[in-house]
């Protein structure tokens, strides 16, 4: 019998956080402390929202902002899509290939937050479906520039 891997198989379990009311700087220096390309925002225990390295690049970075003064719920992306820990594996690359994700937050059923999925986590539990997904994002973007 074939096994399906769901998302509590593959997913980080201690997901690094921030408040919103946060400067950029510090959510900077968690990231380098903890090695990792993004934060979730919460509050209390409210999913705010998630902040990326893409975030400070172009929010901050390319705009010269003061990463002092800014604060994380300035430039964090609000919109968070999650998935449930028990929903298969593919369905949650699924849905980060649809929205053009790199990272999904991970909530139980009472919406509570219980981890991160990443590219990495896909690769290093199941390194044959990553291959997949890099090749169809790569066709993709062969298609959508050739109707261009």
């Amino acid at each position: 019998m074939v096994k399906f891997l769901s998302v509590g198989d593959a997913m980080s379990r201690k997901p690094v956080v921030i408040g919103p009311n946060e400067t950029i700087k510090k959510a900077a220096q968690k990231m380098v402390k903890f090695s990792v390309g993004s934060l979730v925002v919460q509050e209390n225990t409210l999913l705010k929202g998630i902040i990326t390295e893409k975030d400070m690049l172009q929010k901050i970075i390319a705009k010269a902002a003061n990463i002092n003064k800014t604060l994380v719920n300035e430039i964090m992306s609000p919109r968070v899509i999650t998935a449930h820990s028990d929903m298969h594996l593919t369905d949650a690359i699924k849905l980060m290939e649809k929205h053009g994700m790199r990272r999904l937050p991970v909530v139980d059923m009472n919406n509570k937050l219980v981890g991160m999925l990443t590219q990495s986590d896909i690769t290093r539990i199941q390194p044959a479906l990553h291959d997949l997904i890099v090749e169809k994002m790569r066709i993709g973007k062969l298609f959508h520039l050739r109707m261009h």
